[in-house]
C-alpha cells in the first residue's frame, strides 16, 4: 500500500499536506513476542493502560512516534482484530471495548497516514486525510478508513454511530452483527470518552475503560470536562455557558432522558457533574445562554508545538451518517 502526498496552500500561505491513503487500515502481524491465546471473554484492556501511561502525557497529548513502536500498543490492536465483542459478557464490558477500540484505531489511523516523514508531522489533521476508493461523500479519516476488529471491518463513525449508539441508519445491512457487538443502552457521556486525535476532543484518558469501573470512568471524564476551561467555561454572574463544538454536534444525545444519564438538556448534563450546589442549582431552574467553541482539528501530538487558540484548527464537524 503506497500513500502519496498533496501539496495544498492554503489562504493563509502556509503549505500543508493533504493525504492520499487506501481505505484498508491492516492489523499489525503477529510476531513471537505476542502472546498466542488470551481471555476473549474476560478481555483485558491492561496491554492498552501500560501503553498510555508510557506515551500520554498528564494532558492527554500523545507521543504518536512512541505507540508506533510501542510493542504492548501493537499487541493490543492484534488482539482487537483477532477478538469477537459479540462473546463479552455484559454491556459494560462491550461499552468499554469499543471506546477503547475507537480510541487505539483513531491513533493507530492517524499514525499510518501521516508517514515516517517527519516534515509533514507539525501540519498534520486528521481532516487532511482523504481516503480513495470509496464514496465520495465517505472520503475523510473517519468515515473512509476502514480497521479490522473480530475479523470484520470497521469506520471508526461505523464503531461510534453504529455500534456504541446502536444508529440503525449507521449501522444499515450491518445492524445485526453491530447489535449483537455493541452494548445495550446508549450513554451521552462516551463523546467525552472518544478522541478524534485532534487538540479539539476531550483529553484522552491514560487508563483504558473497565467493564467492572466503567460508570466511575465515564463519570470522572464528565467531571473533568466541566472543570476544562479550553472546552468549558461557565459564567454564573452572565448566565452563559461556552462550551465544545462537540455538545453542539450531539446536542440530541446529552438532551435526551432516555439516554444516561437521563437528563432534558445540556444544562441539566452540565449540573449533574459541577461541585457547587449553588450553581449546579441555577443551571437546572434559570435561564442561560450557550455559545459553541470551534473544534480544534491539529493534532493532539505532544511533540507539536500548539500555537494556537482553541477553534483556529477549524469548526468541521465529522461527517454524520
Amino acid at each position: 500500500m503506497s500513500m502519496t502526498y498533496r501539496m495544498v496552500v492554503l489562504a493563509v500561505g502556509v503549505v500543508s499536506a493533504g493525504v492520499a491513503w487506501g481505505k484498508d487500515i491492516e492489523p499489525p502481524r503477529k510476531v513471537d513476542r505476542f502472546q498466542d491465546e488470551w481471555d476473549k471473554v474476560n478481555f483485558s484492556h491492561a496491554l492498552l493502560t501500560d501503553a498510555l501511561h508510557e506515551f500520554v502525557d498528564q494532558d492527554g497529548l500523545l507521543d504518536y512516534d512512541g505507540l508506533r513502536k510501542n510493542r504492548k500498543f501493537n499487541e493490543y490492536l492484534y488482539r482487537l482484530a483477532n477478538t469477537d465483542a459479540a462473546g463479552l459478557p455484559s454491556s459494560e464490558a462491550k461499552m468499554a471495548f469499543w471506546i477503547n477500540a475507537y480510541n487505539a484505531l483513531t491513533i493507530k489511523g492517524a499514525i499510518e497516514t501521516r508517514g515516517f516523514d517527519h516534515r509533514f508531522w507539525s501540519d498534520y489533521s486528521v481532516k487532511r486525510v482523504f481516503p480513495m476508493d470509496v464514496d465520495e461523500a465517505d472520503r475523510t479519516f473517519f468515515r473512509g478508513l476502514k480497521f479490522v476488529v473480530g475479523g470484520e471491518r470497521y469506520t471508526l463513525d461505523e464503531i461510534e454511530k453504529g455500534v456504541l449508539l446502536g444508529d440503525a441508519a449507521a449501522a444499515g445491512e450491518r445492524l445485526s452483527l453491530f447489535q449483537a457487538a455493541g452494548p445495550t443502552g446508549r450513554d451521552s457521556r462516551i463523546h467525552l470518552a472518544l478522541v478524534r486525535g485532534a487538540l479539539g476532543c476531550p483529553p484522552l484518558s491514560r487508563d483504558a475503560y473497565e467493564a467492572d469501573k466503567l460508570d466511575a470512568q465515564l463519570t470522572e471524564r464528565a467531571k473533568a470536562f466541566v472543570l476544562d476551561k479550553l472546552r468549558c467555561r461557565i459564567d454564573a454572574a452572565k448566565k452563559l455557558v461556552e462550551i465544545s463544538q462537540v455538545f453542539e454536534w450531539y446536542a440530541a444525545d446529552f438532551s435526551n432522558p432516555q439516554v444516561a444519564p437521563n437528563v432534558k438538556s445540556v444544562f441539566e448534563f452540565l449540573a449533574k457533574y459541577v461541585d457547587d450546589p449553588v450553581l449546579r442549582k441555577s443551571l437546572t431552574e434559570e435561564q442561560w445562554q450557550m455559545t459553541y467553541i470551534p473544534f480544534d482539528w491539529m493534532t493532539n501530538d505532544k511533540g507539536h508545538l500548539k500555537t494556537q487558540t482553541p477553534g483556529e484548527g477549524g469548526a468541521e464537524q465529522p461527517p454524520r451518517p
